[in-house]
C-alpha cells in the first residue's frame, strides 16, 4: 500500500516579483464589481477586492517558467540521490549475505562476529530501503509539480493536446446548451477547467457546468453561494503556490477511484454500525484472548505438548464464521474508497493551510469540515483498511483466521472509526470537491489577469430596474429599455488570447432580442458562443473573458448545432423545430438566456422567414433575453419585430491586390444590419467557383474550413 502524500503548503522556489498587466484602457476596471466600478442602481453586486489588491500577483507565464526550471533541477538532483542509494542498498544486501555464507567455512569462534556484521548490514539495508522509498516519493511529487507547471502555459495558449482531458459523465439528452457551447469534450469548458482529479472535485465541476442551478437551493442562496465562491476564487488566485499544492496533492495518488465504490463508502459511513459498542468490545476481547492462547498452544506443540491448539483453533473458527460475511461486506465498502483516501487526506491537509482571505476559505479551513482532523482520520482509516486486506492472500489469510479469528481485529477499530467520524464524511468530501473547483476557477483568474469578475444583476422579474417597462398585459411585447446584459471587450474563453477578438456587447431588456447579421465566417456563431460560455463562467462563480461583464444569472438555452436522425426518422427541419420548442417552453417557464444560430435552415426561404418571425414573437412575448444570428437580412423588416430587435453586424473586406482577391475579417461588431455577402467568394476560395480561370481568392486571416475539425466550434462563422 502506498504512503499518504505529504503535501507542502510552502514551496521551495521563490515567488517572482509583480509583473501584472495594467488594466485595459477605457471606462471599465478589470474588476467591475470593485469599489471604483460604475454603479448600476438597484443592481446587487458580488463583493470583490479592488484591482490594486492584485499588484503582488506575479506574471503567470514567467512564474510557470520559473517553476518548471526549479522542479526540473530538483527532480534531476533527486534522481542522482536515488541512483546512489540504489548502489548502497545493493552493497548492503550483498554485505548482509556474505557473512552468512561464510559461516560454513569459518571457525565457530568467528560466528558471533559474523552474525553481528550481518545484523548491522541488514539494519543498514532496511534503513536504505526506507530512505530510497521516501526519496522516490519525493521525486514523484517533484515530477508531478513540473507537469502541473508545464500545463500552465499550455492552458494559457489553449494548446489542448498538452492538457489532460478530464473524464466527466456525458450531458443528459436535450441539455439546454452543452452541445452548442462546448461544455464537455476536447477543447471545451471542462477541458479548460480540467484540473480536478478526485471524484468529489469532478462531480463539483460537472455540476457547475451542466446544472448550475441544481441542488434545490433558492435564488437567494444560489446568488450568495456564487458570491462566496467568487471571493474565494479571487483570493486563491493570489497564491499560485497553494494552487499548485492542491493539484500535486490530488495527483500524488495515481490509482483512480470508482463512483460506485465511493457511494458504497458513503453509505457505510451513514448506516448503523455493526453491533453496539459494548458488544464489539466483548467480541474483540474474545478474539484477542483466543489469539494469545492459540499462539501459546501452537508454539508448545512444537516443543512436544499435546495438540491442545486444535480446540482453541476450533473456537476461533467458530467466532470467525459468525462475523466473516458481514465483516467482508464492510471491508469492501471501505476498501472501495481506498484508492481515494490518500487524495482526500492530502487535500484536506492543504485545506488546513488556506488563507483566511474570504469567508468560504475560512469555512473550508476552520469550519465544520475540520480539515486537520479529517486528514488524520482518513489516514488512520487507510491503515486499518490495509490490515483488513490480508484476506486477499489465501495462503496467509486462512491460517491466520484459523488461529486468531482475524476479521474481528480490524472490524472493531473500523466500526469505532465509523461511530466517531461517519457523520463528517460527507462534509469532508464536499470540502474536497469545493476546494478543487475553486482551484480550477482560480487558475483561470491567475492565468488571465485582465479577465474580470462579473457583476450579477437581478433576474428579470425579480425586482424593478431603471428603464424596464412593466408588463402591459397578456400578448403584449414591451419596447426595448435598458440592457439586460452588458459586456466590454467580450472574448471567447476557449480561443487563444492572441487570436480572440474582443467586442462590446449589450443584450436588450427582456422582450427584445439582439439580432446579429453578417457574412459567412465573419464570427456570428462565435459571438453567440462567447456570450454563452462567459455566462456559464458567471454561473460557476468564476472570472469571465471580458473587461466588464454584467448579467443576471440566466441559464443559457441554445439552438445551434442541429442534426437530423436516421434512427429516429427525424429530418433536420423537424429536429430544429423540436429544439426550438424546448427553448421557447423554457423561456415561458423562467428567465433564461436564449442563443439561436441561423433559425430553421432546413426549409425553403419563404417558409423559413415566416416561421422564424413566429418563433421570435413567441420569445418576445415570453420576455426572453438573448441573441439571434441570421443570414436573412429581411428578418427585422416585419413591423411587429422591428421595434424589438437591436441590430448589429460583422463584416468582411474584399480587396484585389496583384490580381488576387483578398477576403479579410476583423470580427468586430458594428451597429445596424449587414450590408455584404460572401458566399460566392468562398465558393471560389475552395475551388468551386463558376469561373475556374478567374482570379483566385485568398483569406487574409487564417481560418479552418473543416466543418467538423477540432477548432471548428471555436472558429469564426
Amino acid at each position: 500500500m502506498g504512503d499518504l502524500p505529504r503535501v507542502e503548503s510552502r514551496s521551495r522556489y521563490p515567488v517572482l516579483h509583480p509583473m501584472v498587466s495594467s488594466p485595459p484602457p477605457g471606462d471599465f476596471s478589470p474588476l467591475t464589481n470593485g469599489p471604483d466600478a460604475p454603479d448600476a442602481p438597484d443592481a446587487p453586486r458580488a463583493p470583490s477586492t479592488p484591482s490594486a489588491s492584485r499588484a503582488h500577483v506575479p506574471d503567470p507565464r514567467a512564474w510557470y517558467e520559473e517553476r518548471i526550471q526549479g522542479a526540473a533541477v530538483a527532480e534531476e538532483g533527486l534522481e542522482g540521490r536515488l541512483r546512489r542509494l540504489a548502489t548502497l542498498r545493493l552493497l548492503a544486501f550483498v554485505g548482509t549475505a556474505a557473512p552468512l555464507l561464510a559461516l560454513e567455512t569459518s571457525p565457530r569462534g568467528w560466528w558471533p562476529a559474523l552474525f553481528a556484521v550481518a545484523g548491522l548490514l541488514l539494519v543498514a539495508f532496511v534503513i536504505l530501503v526506507v530512505r530510497h522509498r521516501g526519496i522516490r516519493q519525493e521525486r514523484d511529487r517533484m515530477r508531478i509539480r513540473r507537469q502541473v507547471a508545464e500545463e500552465g502555459p499550455a492552458r494559457m495558449d489553449r494548446s489542448w493536446e498538452a492538457l489532460p482531458l478530464v473524464e466527466l459523465d456525458p450531458a443528459p439528452p436535450n441539455h439546454p446548451s452543452a452541445g452548442d457551447l462546448d461544455v464537455l469534450g476536447r477543447a471545451s469548458m471542462a477541458h479548460l477547467l480540467g484540473t480536478p482529479r478526485t471524484l468529489p472535485g469532478l462531480g463539483a465541476l460537472r455540476s457547475v457546468l451542466l446544472d448550475p442551478h441544481g441542488g434545490g437551493r433558492s435564488e437567494v442562496d444560489q446568488t450568495a453561494r456564487r458570491a462566496d465562491r467568487r471571493l474565494a476564487m479571487d483570493a486563491l488566485s493570489r497564491h499560485p503556490e497553494l494552487l499548485e499544492s492542491v493539484q500535486v496533492a490530488a495527483r500524488a495518488v495515481r490509482r483512480k477511484g470508482d463512483r460506485a465504490a465511493l457511494e458504497a463508502f458513503r453509505a457505510w459511513a451513514r448506516e448503523p454500525g455493526w453491533k453496539d459498542a459494548a458488544s464489539r468490545g466483548r467480541w474483540l476481547l474474545a478474539a484477542r484472548f483466543l489469539t494469545a492462547v492459540n499462539l501459546v498452544l501452537f508454539t508448545g506443540w512444537f516443543a512436544g505438548w499435546p495438540p491442545f491448539w486444535i480446540g482453541g483453533a476450533a473456537l476461533s473458527l467458530l467466532l470467525w464464521s459468525r462475523v466473516r460475511v458481514e465483516a467482508h461486506a464492510r471491508f469492501d465498502a471501505v476498501e472501495g474508497a481506498e484508492a481515494s483516501l490518500g487524495q482526500w487526506a492530502g487535500l484536506l491537509e492543504v485545506a488546513a493551510g488556506l488563507p483566511a482571505d474570504a469567508p468560504l476559505l475560512t469555512r473550508l479551513r476552520e469550519g465544520a469540515s475540520s480539515p486537520v482532523e479529517g486528514a488524520r482520520a482518513l489516514a488512520s482509516l487507510r491503515r486499518i483498511s490495509d490490515w483488513a486486506q490480508i484476506r486477499r492472500s489465501s495462503l496467509v489469510y486462512f491460517p491466520v483466521a484459523f488461529l486468531t479469528a482475524w476479521d474481528i481485529h480490524p472490524l472493531v477499530p473500523m466500526e469505532r472509526w465509523r461511530d466517531r467520524y461517519g457523520d463528517q464524511v460527507d462534509r469532508w468530501l464536499e470540502a474536497v470537491g469545493e476546494l478543487e473547483l475553486l482551484v480550477a476557477l482560480a487558475l483561470l483568474r491567475f492565468d488571465h489577469p485582465t479577465w474580470c469578475l462579473p457583476a450579477e444583476l437581478p433576474l428579470p422579474g425579480s425586482g424593478s430596474r431603471p428603464g424596464r417597462i412593466p408588463d402591459a398585459g397578456p400578448g403584449s411585447v414591451p419596447a426595448m429599455a435598458g440592457p439586460a446584459l452588458r459586456a466590454s471587450d467580450l472574448r471567447h474563453p476557449l480561443l487563444p488570447p492572441d487570436r480572440a477578438v474582443g467586442n462590446d456587447v449589450e443584450l436588450p431588456a427582456p422582450g427584445s432580442l439582439l439580432l446579429v447579421t453578417g457574412s459567412n465566417m465573419s464570427g456570428k456563431s462565435t459571438l453567440l458562443r462567447a456570450i454563452g460560455a462567459n455566462q456559464l463562467l458567471l454561473l460557476a462563480g468564476g472570472p469571465v473573458a471580458a473587461a466588464r461583464f454584467e448579467a443576471p444569472p440566466l441559464v443559457p438555452w441554445s439552438s445551434m448545432r442541429i442534426r437530423d436522425s436516421l434512427v429516429d426518422g427525424v429530418s433536420l427541419f423537424m429536429a430544429e423545430l423540436q429544439r426550438l420548442k424546448r427553448v421557447v417552453d423554457a423561456a415561458r417557464g423562467e428567465p433564461v438566456l436564449v442563443l439561436l444560430d441561423e433559425i430553421l435552415q432546413g426549409t425553403n426561404t419563404a417558409e423559413r422567414r415566416m416561421a422564424a418571425r413566429t418563433i421570435l414573437t413567441h420569445l418576445m412575448e415570453a420576455k426572453a433575453v438573448g441573441a439571434v444570428s441570421t443570414h436573412d437580412l429581411t428578418l427585422a423588416d416585419a413591423p411587429e419585430l422591428a421595434a424589438h430587435l437591436a441590430q448589429v453586424h460583422l463584416k468582411e473586406e474584399v480587396k484585389e491586390v496583384d490580381g488576387r482577391r483578398t477576403l479579410s475579417f476583423d470580427h468586430r461588431l458594428r451597429p445596424g444590419p449587414a450590408t455584404s455577402k460572401n458566399a460566392l467568394l468562398l465558393l471560389e476560395l475552395v475551388g468551386l467557383g463558376a469561373e475556374p480561370g478567374g482570379p483566385p481568392v485568398t483569406v487574409a486571416r487564417e481560418v479552418d474550413l473543416a466543418p467538423d475539425g477540432p477548432d471548428a466550434q471555436n472558429g469564426p462563422s
